[in-house]
């Protein structure tokens, strides 16, 4: 009876310098590569078919590919495109003011180790509750207040936080909403 296994290792013995010396001049990565040299246009010919015919599959490999290389690709593209992301950071802030205005916020929560976490859409949502108005003296929205300052122990939660005027903000300070209204 033939034997496929004998007769692969037998012609492997007897072929293996052949077959080594071949392996080493050009290394497997090598060839890949050279060969995809060659065939460039032929592969993006069908790779952009294939694309076409599978959106679906398409979009998962490039989610895919995007979950495991994503971190490194985006370092690089703003290390080589700092004026390109200068622009775009500048636009979107432009965009979204009340998402930069949120992230702030958050920062400076973070950096004073309050709890709680608000978000845009919170915030915003606190801001419409009073009218887009200063929730002390009825003037026009410019600041978010603690009503607990975060500097005596206030949170970040939405509950510790109403719009105010610049004015009030600032004459406010770090006092709480009982001892400012005393003086003021």
């Amino acid at each position: 009876m033939f034997d496929k296994k004998e007769y692969d290792r037998v012609r492997y013995l007897r072929l293996r310098e052949k077959i080594l010396v071949v392996h080493k001049s050009v290394s497997g990565r090598a060839r890949r590569q050279k060969w995809e040299d060659e065939n460039r246009k032929n592969i993006n010919t069908k790779t952009t078919a294939w694309r076409h015919a599978h959106p679906e599959a398409a979009h998962a490999a490039v989610q895919k590919w995007m979950k495991i290389h994503a971190k490194a690709y985006y370092k690089k593209w703003n290390a080589d495109n700092p004026q390109r992301l200068k622009v775009y950071r500048s636009r979107w802030g432009a965009k979204n003011p009340s998402s930069i205005k949120s992230m702030r916020h958050r920062r400076r929560a973070r950096k004073m180790s309050a709890a709680g976490n608000t978000s845009a859409a919170q915030l915003q949502a606190r801001v419409d509750f009073y009218g887009n108005r200063c929730a002390y003296c009825s003037g026009s929205y410019e600041a978010v207040d603690h009503v607990i300052p975060l500097s005596r122990g206030g949170s970040n939660w939405p509950a510790n936080l109403r719009p105010a005027c610049k004015r009030c903000n600032s004459s406010k300070r770090a006092k709480k909403l009982s001892e400012w209204k005393m003086v003021g």
